[in-house]
């Protein structure tokens, strides 16, 4: 039943609430044909579009035992007004409301597999909902996130998580994020199970109980299957599936003529522009140029600065905290990457990119993992890029500082 009303409701909705997408980190100081290929590789353009690079798009195996059924089901019809901001497209968008509801109903029961349970309801515990705002407020979450009570523009909006999730797969996605989103956008935070627990107990605060959902006994998989190739779902999402030559090139694309961008994305003036722009960079990027891609593309840029690019905004430097005020900033500001190739081993590198290893202790933010295939570009473009370049070494009070003079 309430599926039916959201349906009903579907025209009016997505006219009032539909916004771009957020992908944080592109204004942090890039150039529009630098944001520009953030943004397609974080719209995963190039699953369709060949001659770019293609986002992994997250792993649908056994979503139907990790997210509630009704908002999957609601997802699939209509994700740009049930996710605020999404990097998913909208592919039912040009039908009509009952065809609409008939495909999504198909790929959901396409998506659900024999081996699927239906997530349960559990109760949440008021004391690890409080330890769990302290983990939010202080690990890191809110460089990328809404802080409590703040709305910021660049926030992957977190709004509609007790209608998503259960206390138990909401608990184990959070301690491995990686294993179902192996992008990196949403990183590992090298959470213990039980502080996964309590996090997942305070996203989860405003959660009513829920009736376990009734998977169909007969479910209509065989046309879901073809709406999943048809429609393009295969081309992000199951690679063994994905169709060569399924759309243009990227430079092949009419940007007067195609509105695969505004019709199912829902782009912004911006981000229309910053897609244009990067269809003109046609030279090689300088190795500068591919650390600023992959750390906007991680959102490194959230907690750290490079070359006067990046580092915590205004509105979330108070959430930086330090257990040693002494200090001074540089005891809860993450430190700034200039040069860093040059100042760190490989090994120290490695240590931290690959294994999140924390060198200030002091720090409460968090050094996340991202997944050694997203990391492994900057793991070699640091000292490749950083080592070239001579080093100016001055003493600063009693700390020595290494900075570029180049």
């Amino acid at each position: 039943m309430k599926i039916c009303f959201f349906l009903l409701l579907l025209p009016l909705l997505t006219t009032l609430l539909a916004q771009p997408p957020i992908v944080p980190g592109l204004d942090k100081g890039l150039s529009d044909g630098m944001a520009g290929q953030v943004l397609r590789s974080e719209l995963s353009c190039g699953s369709c579009h060949a001659g770019i690079e293609r986002k992994q798009a997250p792993s649908l195996r056994g979503i139907a035992s990790r997210l509630q059924r009704d908002y999957l089901l609601a997802y699939i019809t209509d994700p740009h007004t049930l996710k605020l901001g999404t990097t998913m497209p909208d592919l039912l968008g040009q039908m009509d409301k009952t065809e609409r509801g008939e495909t999504a109903q198909a790929l959901l029961d396409y998506l659900t597999t024999s081996d699927d349970r239906p997530v349960e309801f559990t109760p949440l515990d008021p004391e690890a909902i409080t330890r769990g705002q302290k983990l939010y407020n202080t690990i890191g979450c809110v460089a990328c996130h809404n802080p409590e009570g703040k709305n910021l523009s660049d926030s992957p909006p977190l709004v509609g998580l007790p209608d998503k999730y259960s206390l138990t797969s909401l608990t184990e996605f959070l301690k491995d994020p990686l294993k179902t989103r192996p992008a990196g956008r949403m990183p590992h935070l090298n959470l213990t199970h039980w502080e996964a627990s309590d996090l997942a107990n305070y996203l989860l605060r405003e959660q009513k109980p829920f009736k376990k959902a009734v998977f169909p006994t007969q479910p209509n998989r065989e046309k879901g299957a073809s709406h999943f190739k048809k429609l393009g779902c295969a081309q992000c999402h199951d690679p063994a599936q994905a169709k060569a030559g399924f759309a243009k090139t990227f430079s092949q694309i009419n940007w007067q003529a195609d509105k695969c961008s505004q019709t199912e994305y829902g782009l912004s003036e911006t981000q229309d522009k910053q897609l244009r722009a990067s269809t003109q960079q046609t030279a090689k990027r300088t190795n500068e140029e591919q650390i600023q891609f992959h750390m906007a593309q991680l959102n490194c840029y959230a907690c750290h600065s490079r070359n006067e690019i990046g580092g915590p905004a205004t509105e979330r430097n108070e959430y930086f905290t330090t257990n040693n005020l002494n200090l001074g900033e540089q005891a809860r500001i993450p430190p700034h990457l200039t040069g860093v190739g040059s100042k760190l081993t490989d090994f120290a590198l490695k240590r931290a990119l690959l294994q999140g290893e924390k060198y200030r202790p002091y720090l409460h933010t968090r050094m996340p993992r991202f997944g050694s295939e997203n990391i492994t570009p900057l793991l070699e473009l640091f000292p490749e890029t950083d080592l070239s370049q001579p080093l100016e070494i001055s003493r600063n009070d009693d700390e020595q500082v290494a900075s570029k003079t180049g």
